[in-house]
Formats: C-alpha cells, structure tokens, sequence
C-alpha cells in the first residue's frame, strides 16, 4: 500500500467494523486490527481518532545504473564486454561470418584453399601447389643493386681477421636474398676468419647466416642459393689482408653469375682509368684517373690514385704480400736495383736485376680493394736481356702470370710497362710509354696505339721440338730463335 491517509473506526466500544482511507479511497475490511511492523514505520496522532502512519524508504536505495542516473534505460552500446568472459559480436564481424562458405573449416590449410586460375599459369589447384611452382621459378639470391641504402657498409680488420656487414648510418637495417628469401639485419653481422693463407669468400648462407668459404670449396649453392658479400685474401705470415666488394644483385640469374665468374671475369669500362706521368727514364709517374670496371652486375668505383702499392709473392706457397703506396716505376726493395718477382723452384722471391734480366715488365691491375688503393702494380716475374725482348713478351707474361692464390676472375690488367735495372721507366719501340691492356683478358690482345707487332700473335709450341721450343710462344719469340741459329757453310751446301 502507499501511504496511508487515515484510519477511521466505526461503531461503539472498538465495534467491528473499520474504514482505511488510502490515498482517499475506503477500503472496506472486517479486520479490526492492523499492525505496522518495522523501525521504518512511524505513527502520529494529529486529529482526534485520526492517526497518520508514516514508511521510511529503505537506508540503501539504488543511486544510478552504469554510472547514469533518473530513469535509466541500458542497451548493448553502454555496457562493455572487456573484463567479460562472454563477448559481443560486432555488425562488421557478422558480415564477415556470414561471408565465409559454408564448407570451410576453422584450421583450413594453404593446400586447402582452392585457386582461380583464370588465365591458365599454373597446374596445380591449390594455394600451396601454386606456391611451390613460384619457388621452383625465383631462383632469388644477392641485394637489391638499385637501392644502395638497403646495402651494408662492409669493412675488414686485420688485427681481428674480421670482416663485417654493418647498417648504413640513418638506416634501420640492410637486407638480402639467400634460397629465395628476403632476410633482413638490424644489427652489424661478422665472421673472423682462419689464421690461414688464402682468399676467401664471404656469404650469407640460406639461414642467414654470414659465413667465410675458402675459394677452393667454393659450391655451387654458393651462385645458386647464398648471398655472396665480399672476399678477403689473407696473408697469414704478413698478418695482412686484402679485403673486396662481392655483393652481387638479386636481379642476375645464378647460373648467369657462375657462367661470367667462370669465363669472363671482370671488365673494364671504357671511358676512364687513364694513366698520367709516364716518362721515357723517369722514376715516377703522377696518377691513375677515376673510372669504372665491372665485376658481373657490380660496377665498380675506381678512385683517382696518385700511389699505388706493389704487389708480389714470397715463399714456398707464394703468399702475396703489398708493399707501402708509393709512385715509384720500380721496385727496389732495399737494393741498389729494381728486382724482379722470380720463382727458384722451390721459393718465390725478389731478385735483383742483372746483366741478363736488365729488363722487368711491370703491370697495374684493377682490384675490387676496400681499402682506399683498389689499383696494385704487379711486379713481373722475370727478367729480360733488351728491351725489345721485354716487349715483346708482354703478352706472354700476361698469360702466364702467376696469379694463383689470387681471386684472378674479380681482377682486370690495365697496363704493362718496362722498367731499367736503374729504376727507369723505359719506353716501347713505337715511343710509347705503356702497353695499354685495359680491353685484354684472358690472352685476348691489348695495344700500345700502334699496329700489332709480332710479339701479340702467339703459336702453338706442340710440334717444337728442333730448333724452336716451348719457350717460342709468339711469331717474334720464334722468329728472334730463328735469328740467332747458326750455319756452318761448306762447299756444296749448309751443314
């Protein structure tokens, strides 16, 4: 009931009948007794025989609903599902339920999956056997050449024997491809290599990881499935290494790079790489210029050099070993004479020149050196009595050239010149200064800016066995053989 207006009795003496007004209206009863239970209820007497009885709310109503007060109305947008176990489904995840097929199944795999192939490319039907035929197709290995700030800086210590593949500064990080895979480095990746003599090649193999292989097990997966980052040749008894850019690009086929590595090598790029200051008897020069060679898909940058380091082999494994840069023409190493880089035997040595080895061929090649002095002067390996005999061995000495140990095919000769016993440059036959060999490799003939003499035609020295020799590998040297045969002459003709 709500509030009670007042209680009425009516007949004598507590009679039996009782009239309740509430809220105005009677309600009949033959209750004649009515008891209000509760601390809450209150009753007063204010007129005679009227009494008002009075209910106190409760002492803890409720004060607001979802922190909203009055007449509250809720629907699912007020109340969050965060802390819940049961949740909500949203109208956007609804559609995407209701765009699912019937048939699929919560744990469908990528062979599971079928594919549209509209125009035909692939034989098989499925997500998966699509992607193994994309695999079998990639053959992706190496960096991307075009983007030179997703290449590591690369360097080489020789106190440690470390090579290094480090970010580029303002970079996040450098990456790669190994066995089809883009493998990106946020932190500087290195390998310390053997304290043993020899070149080898630095690669990030097919986990990704940067390993040092020795140029004789260099595999096939080495073109095929690794990126190859860099070489070193290390001298073990010097402590001294000669480290190179090997970081071939994703975009040449594998078998590509290992067929020009095999065959062809590195190649000069015409344009630059000029030599400056050779003079007839000097001792010095003043410069190589700037250009460019190419190493497959690597171009190389060749810097402006005003000194260059020789470069030679010692011992009984010809470890190559570089002297200080200097401009010199001729080596002289601590002798009154240039020497000469000769083999005994037994041992590679310096020796100094004589009556008979008055003349050396000298050579400057082109290296993929990261050290500031990637062209070296080759000194010759060995001697000759003129200087017509020094040229025309040229190209024999070129194409004979010890070279072994060296990683030859990421090399290119560039010139060869003649130096004196003195230590003076002398020149060639023509008044030239060099013999230029920038477009030669492998044996294939250079020029000096006049005609090819006698000396660039080589023969074969198989069916030499009278007067001629092996040793008569081009028309000049066999004609010079010819020359210096004598006759003894008797009547009736030569003996």
């Amino acid at each position: 009931m709500g509030k009670y207006s007042n209680i009425v009795s009516s007949g004598s003496s507590g009679g039996s009948a009782l009239n309740v007004n509430d809220e105005g209206i009677v309600l009949d009863t033959s209750v004649t007794k009515i008891n209000f239970i509760g601390s809450s209820v209150t009753s007063v007497e204010n007129e005679d025989h009227e009494i008002d009885v009075t209910i106190t709310p409760a002492t803890a109503p409720v004060d607001s609903v979802n922190t909203q007060t009055g007449e509250v109305v809720l629907d699912a947008d007020d109340i969050s599902d965060t802390s819940t176990t049961n949740k909500y489904t949203t109208s956007d995840e609804i559609t995407k339920l209701l765009n699912i097929e019937i048939e699929a199944t919560a744990d469908q795999t990528s062979s599971e999956v079928p594919v549209i192939d509209t125009n035909d490319h692939y034989v098989g039907t499925d997500v998966e056997s699509v992607l193994a035929e994309v695999g079998e197709t990639r053959n992706i290995n190496g960096y991307d050449l075009t983007n030179p700030n997703s290449m590591p800086d690369i360097a080489f210590d020789n106190s440690t024997r470390t090579f290094s593949c480090s970010v580029k500064t303002g970079q996040p990080s450098f990456y790669f491809w190994a066995d089809d895979k883009k493998i990106t480095k946020t932190t500087t990746q290195s390998i310390q290599l053997l304290n043993t003599t020899g070149t080898y090649y630095i690669v990030f193999n097919t986990s990704g990881t940067l390993t040092a292989v020795t140029e004789d097990v260099v595999t096939q997966d080495d073109f095929y499935a690794h990126a190859i980052t860099g070489l070193v040749y290390w001298n073990a008894t010097a402590q001294t290494g000669l480290a190179g850019n090997e970081m071939h690009g994703k975009l040449m086929d594998p078998r590509t790079h290992h067929y020009n590595h095999s065959t062809f090598g590195a190649r000069y790029e015409p344009g630059g790489i000029n030599i400056n200051g050779l003079v007839d008897r000097s001792k010095t020069y003043t410069e190589t210029t700037s250009g460019y060679f190419w190493d497959e898909d690597i171009r190389h940058i060749v810097p402006l050099q005003t000194t260059h380091p020789f470069i030679y082999r010692l011992g009984a494994t010809g470890e190559w070993t570089a002297t200080a840069p200097d401009n010199s023409v001729g080596f002289e190493n601590g002798t009154g004479d240039v020497v000469f880089n000769e083999w005994t035997g037994t041992i590679w040595q310096l020796t100094q020149s004589g009556s008979t080895t008055d003349y050396i061929i000298h050579f400057f090649m082109a290296t993929p050196d990261i050290s500031g002095f990637p062209i070296k002067k080759v000194i010759g390996q060995h001697g000759y009595k003129d200087r017509n005999a020094a040229r025309n061995a040229i190209i024999s000495e070129m194409n004979s050239i010890s070279t072994e140990g060296l990683p030859s095919p990421e090399f290119i000769f560039l010139y060869a010149y003649i130096v004196r016993q003195s230590g003076d440059l002398e020149d060639l036959e023509d008044g030239s200064t060099y013999y230029d060999l920038r477009l030669s490799k492998g044996g294939a003939a250079g020029s000096s800016g006049s005609a090819s003499v006698a000396a660039d035609i080589n023969v074969g020295t198989t069916n030499f066995d009278n007067l001629l020799s092996a040793a008569d590998t081009t028309t000049q040297l066999a004609l010079e053989t010819l020359d210096d045969h004598t006759h003894d002459i008797v009547d009736g003709g030569v003996i």
